[in-house]
C-alpha cells in the first residue's frame, strides 16, 4: 500500500523484488516465517539492534513473500483484503490519526 496522507492508498505495493521463493507452497513460506521470527527474537536478545532491525526487515521480507503466494497461486485481492484490515483496525481505534 501507499501512504498519501493519513490514509493508505487502495493499492498495495510490493516493496521488495520478487523471489524465487514465491514458488513455496503456503506451508513451506509459512514455515519459513516461523524460522524469520525466531531469528528475530534471538537478535533481540542477543545481538546490537541494528541486527535486530536486519531480522526485522527479512520477516518483513518473507511476510511480503507470503503475500505474493496469496495473490498468485490463491487469487486474493490484497487491495480489497487491506481495505478490509484498514477498516476494522481503525473500527478498533488502533491508528493514532
Amino acid at each position: 500500500m501507499v501512504r498519501k496522507g493519513d490514509k493508505m492508498t487502495k493499492e498495495f505495493v510490493f516493496n521488495f523484488p520478487k523471489t524465487r521463493f514465491t514458488k513455496n507452497s503456503f506451508v513451506d513460506q509459512l514455515e519459513h516465517i516461523k524460522s524469520e521470527l525466531k531469528e528475530l527474537e534471538a537478535a533481540y536478545y542477543n545481538e546490537p539492534i541494528e541486527r535486530v532491525g536486519e531480522e526485522a526487515i527479512d520477516l518483513y521480507h518473507s511476510i511480503e513473500t507470503m503475500l505474493d503466494i496469496l495473490k498468485n497461486k490463491y487469487e486474493i485481492d490484497l487491495d480489497k483484503t487491506a481495505e478490509y484490515v484498514e477498516t476494522k483496525n481503525s473500527n478498533r481505534d488502533y491508528y493514532l490519526c
